[in-house]
């Protein structure tokens, strides 16, 4: 990813209608599965610059790992626990964590290569010990952003079921999210892959309003989910 990325996101993802909802959809998620709520050793894979160490911090204590340095140097000035790192070579101890997380991190990898990774992420957790994830999904809705920050694959849930119970991991909660918003996003993207085929960035800073109503939809789902799963 490039420094420019990192930069918007440092800027960005404290108030950002994306980085906020989703955000708050999944630590909503996981706090129904944490075996207590603080006290636990947690390691954030793929930290970035830091958004969600500043939430897993709260439960215990949290470190990350990323590839880019730059990142780790934002993420650091940022005061969060955290080093250079590649998942694919991961070095850490058995049954040494009880939550693991990786936020839109596979995407990043050879798609061959994530039976490993999920096996080493399960030597690395404690007995009973937690992984949680979330990847872009659903191969129709690629734009110019997943050329932009090079994501190599959209998940299908199936497979993604299939690699996690063939690592001996057992699925306790899976959803897909950003529902209510779909169609709009697919053909947002559609036209503007047939306008320009530039790669492009879809972080950017919206008007006060419109990053309202995009949080308050997300936020909506986060209601829902407490219900059902999305399809």
């Amino acid at each position: 990813m490039q420094k420019e990325e990192f930069n918007k996101i440092n800027e960005l993802e404290n108030s950002h209608w994306w980085y906020v909802g989703t955000r708050e959809i999944s630590f909503s998620i996981l706090s129904k599965y944490l075996p207590k709520k603080e006290g636990l050793k947690i390691l954030d894979i793929g930290c970035g610059t830091g958004g969600n160490l500043k939430e897993l911090s709260k439960f215990g204590e949290a470190y990350g790992i990323d590839l880019d340095p730059y990142a780790i140097g934002i993420c650091k000035k940022n005061g969060f626990k955290c080093e250079v790192g590649d998942l694919r070579d991961l070095k850490q101890k058995e049954d040494s964590f009880d939550l693991i997380t990786l936020y839109d991190v596979l995407n990043q990898i050879d798609y061959e290569t994530i039976p490993v990774v999920l096996s080493d992420i399960k030597n690395a957790l404690k007995k009973d010990g937690l992984l949680v994830f979330r990847e872009p999904a659903i191969k129709t809705v690629s734009g110019k952003h997943d050329l932009y920050v090079n994501i190599k694959f959209r998940s299908e849930k199936s497979d993604i079921h299939a690699l996690l119970k063939n690592a001996g991991l057992e699925i306790l909660y899976s959803t897909h999210i950003n529902f209510l918003l779909f169609i709009p996003v697919w053909c947002k993207r559609k036209v503007d892959f047939l306008i320009d085929k530039t790669p492009r960035s879809d972080i950017y800073k919206h008007s006060d309003f419109l990053n309202r109503v995009l949080l308050e939809i997300l936020r909506f789902e986060k209601y829902l989910l407490n219900v059902f799963s999305f399809p």
